[in-house]
């Protein structure tokens, strides 16, 4: 499970995440599939499924995925352990 870091800006416009970082004031956008995972950072589990039905994708190529973009996440400082 992960959490968004704290003093993080997000703005939901539809089809795309826009995540500022106060701290830095990098700015970072997610598309669609970005923001399906985001919103299910709490549950990944429920975001691979999410990936599955929404895309009509095997559960291996969610999972990878959901992998993929949880490191960059990670290495831009975005989220954290819940």
């Amino acid at each position: 499970m992960y959490r968004p870091r704290a003093g993080l800006v997000v703005t939901d416009l539809g089809q795309e995440l826009v995540l500022l970082d106060s701290a830095s004031g990098k700015m970072y956008s997610l598309n669609a599939t970005g923001g399906l995972v985001w919103r299910h950072l709490h549950d990944l589990e429920r975001a691979r499924r999410a990936l599955c039905e929404a895309y009509a994708i095997p559960p291996e190529q969610a999972q990878a995925d959901v992998e993929k973009l949880l490191e960059h996440l990670l290495r831009q400082r975005l989220i954290e352990d819940a």
